[in-house]
């Protein structure tokens, strides 16, 4: 039996800013990845008045549903229950970069990945 070609998946990005003159930036537009490899979603803010090392939270939404907690720097609960299994095994990580900026990495992305990414700084 041969096995099915591995179906691209499209990630939409928000990026949230504009809160006393900080600016949070995402890349634009839309990644569109394969079943099974990597996703890797940089956020950085810049423009803030507060502590040099930010906080910062990952939020995501399947296609026509409300944002749920994903991932954060700052509160260890965090995240929804949903996540919180791949975030133990790691498959959903946050990696420090900079004081300002960090990384989303969801290894192995499945078509449940699907929808719209948030990141926020909670702490300016």
């Amino acid at each position: 039996m041969g096995r099915l070609a591995p179906r691209p998946l499209l990630l939409a990005l928000l990026s949230l800013a504009l809160c006393r003159g900080r600016v949070v930036r995402v890349p634009t537009g839309t990644l569109v990845r394969v079943v099974g490899t990597e996703l890797v979603i940089p956020c950085n803010v810049s423009d803030y008045d507060g502590p040099s090392e930010q906080n910062f939270d990952w939020s995501f939404s399947s296609l026509g549903s409300s944002f749920v907690e994903l991932a954060s720097t700052w509160e260890v609960g965090f995240p929804a229950q949903l996540y919180q299994e791949r975030l133990q095994r790691g498959e959903i990580l946050l990696r420090r970069t900079a004081n300002d900026a960090v990384e989303l990495h969801i290894k192995n992305v499945q078509p449940s990945d699907q929808g719209h990414y948030k990141c926020s700084t909670p702490s300016t």
